[in-house]
């Protein structure tokens, strides 16, 4: 039996590719992004959680 894709599978296989180009090319930054928000977001927490005088 032969397996191949639709037209639309065929149709998303360009945009595909430009996000996995795009990730490639982006991964660290997102990751250095990620990084910087979770570690505002825990100290901004930090603050918040402490008693007020």
């Amino acid at each position: 039996m032969d397996y191949a894709l639709t037209e639309a599978g065929n149709a998303i296989l360009e945009p595909m590719r430009a996000m996995g180009a795009w990730a490639t090319r982006y991964a660290n930054a997102v990751l250095d992004a990620q990084e910087r928000f979770e570690a505002r977001e825990t100290s901004t927490r930090s603050r918040s959680a402490r008693p007020r005088r």
